[in-house]
């Protein structure tokens, strides 16, 4: 349990003050699903930190594979009772592709970060 008289809370505000990106933060707060108990501990942000910047190197590219399909699945899975963990597995799925084949549709990062931004909240 977090509480103020534990000493075990973990405010965002202190996380920003200390120059942590905030999509970072919210990255790591979707990584688990709402109803399930958590512990906020040291990997979780280092972890957050890595997969932000592999999508936003791989939403920079040029050209990246389809991303269609990514946005019917990110869909799916967040309609199926809010499971990010699995629209984040499919989004990482698609940074994986993308940044070890690349691909030829010029409009995929462009899409992967509008999904991304607007399902998630997660500016890249």
């Amino acid at each position: 349990k977090i509480s103020k008289s534990r000493g075990n809370r973990v405010l965002v505000s202190k996380l920003s003050e200390a120059g942590v990106d905030p999509m970072a933060i919210r990255l790591a707060l979707l990584d688990g699903h709402y109803r399930a108990d958590r512990e906020w501990t040291g990997g979780r942000l280092p972890a957050a930190e890595a997969s932000l910047a592999r999508w936003r190197t791989a939403s920079a590219l040029d050209a990246g594979p389809d991303a269609t399909a990514l946005l019917g699945q990110v869909r799916e899975r967040l309609a199926d009772d809010l499971d990010t963990i699995g629209a984040l597995a499919a989004i990482d799925s698609w940074v994986d592709t993308a940044l070890a084949d690349g691909g030829r549709e010029d409009a995929a990062p462009g899409l992967v970060r509008d999904l991304v931004d607007a399902l998630l909240g997660i500016a890249l």
